[in-house]
């Protein structure tokens, strides 16, 4: 009978010692989870002075600064040199991909050091980046780069567009609504800042964009666009525009798109 005792005490230290243990442990993970859910990152893209700025919380912790301006207008501005940044696009692995702007071309970064800097301007077969703007970028779960472009060789900007909206309200002439009614946005995709598989959609028939301003990509790979010229949110299977599909009542001019 004792012996059944002291082994049943035994038992139960073991167990007692197993689950403190367990709960030792258990704890460990749950601050982990806390850390990794407090270790956020803020990014902002400071068009005027030409920089990237990242941070903890919104009292700016931890605050860090990337890039400058190229004020001496290089043809080949180096690492962390832009001339207004457009847009910006931060993937899941922390690479940060900024569109400059002035410079024509995408840049990507690994962190807020500048690590194994990339720049996209053309491929190897001609296609470029020159005399367009890109006014949005996404990158998707397999690293495919989205980029929304407009041809600014239509001398109107995509920001110019709210301004000649304006005019349209207050003077609905023909002239303007087919101003406004223009085939100048396009869909680049790339595999990867070597610009391989370029590939562009500009329009098929009567399906295609004015003045785009947002593009976001799902986990199917479906992809949508803010077409702000008209005033409607457009979502497509693929690249061809495939089972394209529209949203339009009561939009006007919109500029952003967001699945999730």
């Amino acid at each position: 009978m004792k012996k059944s005792i002291q082994l049943f005490k035994m038992l139960c230290c073991l167990t007692l010692s197993l689950f403190s243990a367990g709960c030792h442990n258990g704890n460990s993970m749950v601050k982990s989870r806390e850390q990794v859910k407090d270790d956020i990152h803020i990014y902002i893209a400071d068009q005027e002075h030409s920089q990237i700025l990242q941070m903890e919380d919104m009292k700016g912790k931890n605050l860090i600064r990337f890039g400058m301006r190229n004020n001496l207008g290089h043809s080949d501005p180096g690492t962390g040199q832009f001339d207004l940044i457009d847009a910006m696009f931060v993937d899941s692995a922390g690479h940060i991909f900024i569109i400059d702007a002035g410079n024509e071309r995408l840049c990507r970064m690994d962190d807020m050091q500048g690590s194994n800097w990339k720049v996209l301007t053309e491929d190897h077969h001609g296609h470029s980046l020159k005399g367009v703007q890109l006014p949005d970028i996404y990158v998707d779960k397999t690293g495919k780069i989205y980029l929304l472009s407009v041809d600014i060789g239509m001398h109107t900007s995509t920001q110019d567009f709210l301004k000649l909206q304006q005019k349209l309200k207050s003077s609905p002439q023909d002239s303007f609504k087919k101003l406004l009614d223009r085939n100048n946005g396009a869909i680049i995709r790339v595999d990867d800042m070597n610009g391989s598989n370029w590939t562009v959609f500009s329009g098929v028939k009567d399906r295609y964009f004015s003045f785009p301003g947002g593009i976001f990509v799902d986990n199917q790979q479906r992809i949508y666009v803010a077409d702000t010229g008209h005033d409607r949110i457009v979502r497509m299977d693929d690249m061809t525009g495939k089972n394209w599909i529209t949203f339009a009542p009561g939009l006007q001019s919109p500029t952003t798109v967001v699945v999730r």
